[in-house]
């Protein structure tokens, strides 16, 4: 039987393959099998409008059904910050290593590393004016060091995620994918996509 195609607005490797494994019932396409597609710029201010943008800009070229994320980490001893920002606050640096490293030096002479991911989802048909949200939210600490396997990416490397407690790397990429915001945000949403892709 043909899987239903779910369009995901990103070109992240990492985002596309936690998607796959989420949603093994679809066949999910991303703006990756789409050359000439033009990326919107993500000038929100929360998670939610950013979602919002790369959901409505990929629902309206394709003339159908797509869902879009946006995922922050929030740090408690740093005011929330990088938040909304966190794949842009770095720039020009992009590797998320070395930003993580850049995380540890803010933090280390503070003593409260709670920390949380958050990821907003919007599922959008731009041409019949409908849309869909949701919200997930992983509380955890900040790790001291970084720790890498091959399944981790960006913030990964020093998450500590609830309720496991030990690095990312640390445990296998099917608990990481299930106790991630991303999981969590989709299964609140997972009726809404059951319902209108078909």
């Amino acid at each position: 039987m043909n899987k239903k195609e779910l369009w995901i607005a990103t070109n992240n490797e990492g985002k596309i393959k936690e998607f796959k494994l989420l949603l093994p019932d679809y066949e999910i396409k991303s703006v990756k099998d789409l050359p000439e597609y033009v990326e919107p710029e993500e000038d929100g201010e929360t998670l939610l409008e950013n979602a919002r943008i790369k959901a409505e800009a990929l629902s309206k070229y394709i003339n159908g059904w797509a869902i879009a994320d946006d995922t922050g980490y929030f740090f408690e001893a740093l005011n929330g910050f990088p938040g909304v920002y966190s794949r842009r606050w770095a720039y020009p640096i992009t590797d998320f290593k070395e930003i993580c490293k850049m995380i540890i030096n803010k933090t280390k002479h503070l003593n409260n590393k709670n920390m949380s991911m958050q990821t907003a989802i919007v599922i959008c048909n731009y041409n019949q004016n409908e849309s869909f949200e949701a919200l997930g939210i992983t509380k955890g600490v900040m790790g001291n060091e970084l720790k890498v396997s091959d399944h981790t990416f960006g913030y990964d490397y020093i998450f500590k995620p609830e309720p496991f407690n030990v690095y990312c790397a640390e445990i296998s990429e099917e608990e990481k994918i299930n106790c991630s915001a991303r999981a969590y945000a989709l299964n609140d949403i997972k009726k809404i996509i059951e319902k209108e892709i078909k």
